[in-house]
């Protein structure tokens, strides 16, 4: 299986890609026929066709199963970032001089 990063943000898609490789070494596509499931939904999701879906940060397997053979892959799945402040909210700075100006982030 491929496509899927080993980390993601909550919040971001990616496509993944399951590939079958047979005795004879040749392969091919079956990203579109494969049943995908997650083994955590709380954490991301896998539509039909591939299409995962980070929802939580925490980590999750992710299988790709075609009659009894499957392939799976682990997935970590960081916080989104929802806001950033900046401070102070309403600087008051004299014409030639300089302030501070500080920044967060919150998860």
């Amino acid at each position: 299986m491929t496509g899927g990063s080993a980390n993601l943000t909550a919040g971001q898609t990616e496509q993944m890609e399951a590939t079958a490789t047979y005795s004879n070494n040749s392969a091919q596509d079956l990203t579109a026929t494969a049943t995908w499931s997650s083994s955590d939904a709380t954490v991301c999701t896998v539509a039909a066709g591939g299409m995962l879906s980070a929802k939580n940060a925490g980590t999750c397997s992710v299988v790709a199963k075609v009659g009894s053979v499957s392939g799976s892959v682990g997935l970590t799945v960081a916080p989104g970032l929802v806001s950033i402040d900046v401070t102070p909210a309403t600087p008051n700075v004299a014409p030639g001089t300089e302030t501070a100006i500080h920044g967060g982030w919150h998860v």
